[in-house]
């Protein structure tokens, strides 16, 4: 599947570091936010793996629109490569 004319192939996995003193009270946990900022930009991605002791954040696999969008979101804070 792809999303706004991106192939897999165009994808890279991230490591998104997010800012958790930013969420919105209205969310009930870390989790539920991350899944909320991620829908907002690329529905189609998901979470493979979720960060919250040393770090909070997240990977994802993203195209590099969808990871211009990641990095306009609230609460955003740096992301990391770690793979294609």
């Amino acid at each position: 599947m792809s999303f706004l004319g991106s192939t897999s192939r165009d994808h890279a996995m991230y490591i998104v570091h997010m800012d958790l003193s930013i969420m919105s009270q209205a969310f009930a946990s870390y989790h539920g936010w991350f899944v909320a900022t991620l829908d907002s930009i690329a529905p189609v991605t998901g979470l493979v793996y979720v960060y919250n002791n040393a770090l909070h954040g997240f990977i994802t696999r993203l195209s590099p629109l969808q990871l211009e969008w990641l990095k306009k979101s609230h609460g955003f804070m740096s992301c990391h490569a770690i793979y294609s």
